[in-house]
């Protein structure tokens, strides 16, 4: 006991260490005149997110800095990281929910995000093959909501949709609802940008000018920089409506059942 009490305290020590270090190396960041403001995408899962932030990343040459663990759709903000995050000239991405304690953090520290969204249903085909990747990484599979039946990978992808919109869609749409529900409000203290997948894929040069711009970030800032279009950048190449093809016609009729006509029209959902 006393062997693993000392293992914690040393990790506890080099984790405090390496928060300090990066706290320190975005303060000189911020000193040298250059900086951008501390740059929040919260997407929906599956919605070319990783992609986006890469080329962000990479483009303004900004640090990722991690402000939650990503435990959609329950995620939650941890407050030091955001801290952190908050100095400034940086970027990060999650899928946190519009849950109280998220926003009262929000309005604390920053004063705006941009919400990341696409159609739910092309976002769940999607998640459904994202699964499917950790077939044999069990410590990865019991940390996703909601838990994976054991003979889930021995199922076909349509039973495998199926169970995803029973049991993965209700916390999808709830998320999305979460966020609607707080834009509704008329007292917020940081600015909401919506953007959508749909309009990254159709004109990408627009859509980080428009990103740029809520961000008050000179497009002259940003060098485009090509992202390698791979599982490490969780890109699948997919179709817009690859479900139209994919998803039998229960399928589609139960997600749009699920669906409330507010948030078919907020993620630009077509029958």
């Amino acid at each position: 006991m006393a062997v693993f009490q000392r293992l914690l305290t040393n990790m506890a020590l080099l984790s405090k260490k390496n928060n300090q270090d990066e706290v320190m190396e975005q303060s000189e960041m911020v000193e040298v005149g250059d900086a951008v403001p501390a740059i929040l995408f919260n997407t929906m899962p599956k919605s070319g997110s990783v992609f986006i932030l890469r080329s962000i990343e990479n483009g303004l040459r900004i640090p990722y800095v991690n402000v939650s663990d990503g435990y959609f759709p329950d995620d939650l903000l941890q407050r030091t990281r955001f801290q952190e995050f908050a100095l400034g000239n940086c970027i990060t991405q999650s899928h946190v929910p519009a849950h109280p304690i998220n926003i009262g953090m929000l309005n604390h520290y920053i004063d705006r995000m941009v919400l990341h969204v696409r159609d739910p249903r092309q976002a769940l085909l999607s998640w459904t093959h994202h699964v499917r990747r950790f077939q044999n990484d069990r410590g990865a599979l019991s940390v996703f909501v909601p838990s994976i039946p054991d003979e889930y990978f021995s199922w076909s992808l349509h039973e495998q949709i199926e169970w995803q919109i029973e049991n993965y869609c209700p916390g999808l749409v709830n998320w999305v609802e979460g966020w609607i529900d707080h834009i509704k409000k008329e007292d917020q203290s940081f600015k909401i940008m919506i953007t959508h997948y749909e309009d990254f894929l159709e004109d990408q040069e627009k859509f980080f000018k428009e990103f740029f711009k809520f961000y008050d970030v000179e497009w002259e800032k940003f060098i485009f920089t090509e992202v390698e279009k791979s599982a490490d950048t969780n890109f699948r190449s997919g179709t817009l409506d690859e479900w139209r093809s994919v998803f039998a016609e229960s399928q589609n009729e139960k997600m749009l059942s699920m669906m409330s006509n507010e948030v078919k029209a907020f993620c630009r959902v077509e029958c």
